[in-house]
C-alpha cells in the first residue's frame, strides 16, 4: 500500500485500536523469536512510521455510505424541484468533491449494460419496438457521460439512436426458421386442393391458392364441396400463426389447440414429413413379422426380423435400418469409402 493509504487507514481506527497495534509491533520487534509475519501484515496496511510514532493522526471521520447515498439522492429530489437552490448546489458539490462517485446511487443492471459496447461497426440489429420491424445496421457508436449510444440506419435515410437495452442481433438464420414455421401463407404453399378447417366458417374448406394482391397481402380463395369460389379471405403475407389466423390444418387439430395454432401447423406439418420404412410390428400386420436388414461391426450384412426390442429400435433410430439386401450392400460400399477418404486425407495411408 502506497504511504498515503497507510496514513488514512491509521487514521481510520479508533485511538484504542492504534495503541493496541502499537503494543503488538512493539512487542514483537522486542523478542528474540518475534511473529515476523504479523509485523509485516502490520507494517503493509499502516506503515512503520505509524507503527512507532508517538504523534496521533487527525482522526478520520466515517460516514456508512448508504447514509451517504441517501443524503445525496434527497439533496437531488430538492434540485429538481428547484434547481436554483443555492444550499442544495453546494451540498451536492461538497458530497461529489469529498466522496466522488461512492456516494452516488447504485446503478441498476440496465443502466451498467448501457455503458459498456456490446455491438460492433457494421453489426446487423433488432430495435425493440413493435412499431418498426426493420433491421438496422450500426454505423456509429457514440459515447456521452459514461452511455454508450449506436447510430443506426436503414435503406438510404431511415436513421435512429438507441442503447443497448433496446437492441438485439439480428440472426437471420432464426428469423427464417420462425417464418418457415409461423408463415401461414409458406406451410399452405404446395398443398392446394386440399382441405382445412376454417374456425370461423366452422366446418372445412378446400384450399384453392393466393391472389397476391400488393405484395403483402394475400387473397385466400377457397371454396366449398368443389363447386365455384365461396370465400374469398384476406391475409398478410407474414402473418404469424399464434394470432388470430383463418385456417386450421383439421377441425381435430382445432379443439385440441383451440388457443395454439403454431401446435396444431407444427403437429401437422410433422405428420406429413416423409418417415423411412420400417418393418410393421406383428399384431399390425396380421400376425406376420417382418425381415430387415442391417451392418455389424465388421461391415457385415445380417438379417433379423425387427421385434421393436432396444436393438432393433436403435438400429433404426442411427440409420443402420434396411428393407433390401441390396440397399444394405449399397450402405456398406459407401461406409467403406467414407472410411478409406478420412484416413487418406488424415495421412494415415
Amino acid at each position: 500500500m502506497k504511504t498515503e493509504q497507510q496514513n488514512k487507514a491509521w487514521a481510520c481506527l479508533p485511538k484504542a485500536t492504534r495503541d493496541y497495534a502499537k503494543r503488538i509491533y512493539q512487542y514483537e520487534c522486542s523478542v528474540i523469536d518475534y511473529n515476523e509475519g504479523a509485523n509485516e501484515t502490520l507494517e503493509s496496511l499502516f506503515g512503520s512510521h505509524n507503527l512507532t510514532s508517538d504523534t496521533e493522526p487527525d482522526e478520520a471521520f466515517i460516514v456508512w455510505r448508504k447514509d451517504a447515498q441517501a443524503t445525496y439522492a434527497y439533496n437531488e429530489q430538492i434540485l429538481k424541484f428547484d434547481p436554483t437552490h443555492q444550499g442544495a448546489r453546494l451540498l451536492k458539490s461538497y458530497l461529489e468533491e469529498t466522496f466522488g462517485s461512492k456516494c452516488l446511487p447504485d446503478k441498476s443492471p440496465e443502466e451498467k449494460n448501457d455503458m459498456e459496447i456490446k455491438f460492433n461497426l457494421g453489426d446487423k440489429v433488432e430495435v425493440d419496438d413493435e412499431d418498426d420491424e426493420r433491421i438496422y445496421t450500426v454505423i456509429d457508436i457514440l459515447e456521452n457521460d459514461g452511455y454508450v449510444w449506436y447510430k443506426l440506419r436503414h435503406g438510404e435515410s431511415k436513421e435512429r439512436t438507441e442503447m443497448n437495452h433496446d437492441l438485439k442481433l439480428y440472426n437471420k438464420s432464426n428469423e427464417l426458421m420462425e417464418e418457415k414455421e409461423l408463415n401461414l401463407c409458406g406451410l399452405l404453399k404446395g398443398h392446394e386442393e386440399e382441405e382445412f378447417y376454417c374456425h370461423y366458417l366452422r366446418r372445412d374448406v378446400k384450399f384453392i391458392g393466393f391472389d397476391e394482391c400488393d405484395g403483402m397481402t394475400f387473397k385466400l380463395r377457397t371454396c366449398k364441396d368443389g363447386v365455384g369460389y365461396e370465400n374469398l379471405m384476406y391475409i398478410e403475407k407474414n402473418e404469424k400463426i399464434g394470432k388470430s389466423v383463418i385456417l386450421y390444418p383439421s377441425r381435430a387439430l382445432y379443439e385440441k389447440y383451440p388457443l395454439d395454432a403454431k401446435k396444431a401447423w407444427a403437429e401437422w406439418a410433422e405428420s406429413r414429413k416423409p418417415k423411412r420404412w420400417r418393418a410393421k410390428k406383428e399384431e399390425e400386420n396380421d400376425g406376420i413379422r417382418e425381415e430387415y436388414y442391417f451392418l455389424d461391426g465388421m461391415l457385415t450384412i445380417n438379417c433379423q426380423y425387427d421385434v421393436y426390442d432396444y436393438f432393433c429400435n436403435n438400429h433404426y433410430h442411427v440409420g443402420n435400418y434396411f428393407r433390401t439386401e441390396s440397399d444394405a450392400k449399397q450402405a456398406a460400399e459407401e461406409v467403406k469409402q467414407c472410411l478409406e477418404a478420412f484416413h487418406t486425407r488424415n495421412g494415415n495411408i
